[in-house]
Order: structure tokens, then C-alpha cells, then sequence
């Protein structure tokens, strides 16, 4: 509510939580920062957060436990 009151769009940083994730999505946050923890996603989350509208910056250097470029 504040950020909203001072006219911000908060992103999120990453939280090797897809629940998190999730949960912060259907909040309405507009933006989400790294991969999200989970791979593949199923069709259903892809969808919800295309849908959503939400801004997703795939960081590729945060891979959670993937391999380091």
C-alpha cells in the first residue's frame, strides 16, 4: 500500500520459493527478479503468470544450484 500511495511498483527479488512466488504474483506485485526455484514449470503457472502481466527478469547468473556461467 505504500509503494502504491507513493506511486513505486515494487519488484520482487527471487526466494527459491515457488509458493512465495506464486503467492506474491496473485498479490499483484508487478515485477519478479531470477529464475524462478522450479523446473519445468507446469502449465498452469505458466499460464497464471502470463495472464498476471507481471515483468519476470530471468537472471541467468542466479540459477539456484544450477551451473555457474
Amino acid at each position: 500500500m505504500a509503494a502504491s500511495e507513493l506511486g513505486l511498483m515494487p519488484t520482487t527479488e527471487g526466494s527459491l520459493d515457488l509458493k512465495m512466488n506464486i503467492t506474491e504474483l496473485l498479490d499483484g506485485y508487478p515485477g519478479h527478479e531470477h529464475n524462478y526455484p522450479t523446473y519445468p514449470l507446469s502449465r498452469d503457472v505458466v499460464e497464471l503468470v502470463a495472464q498476471s502481466g507481471i515483468t519476470y527478469t530471468p537472471t541467468l547468473p542466479v540459477a539456484y544450484g544450477g551451473p555457474w556461467t
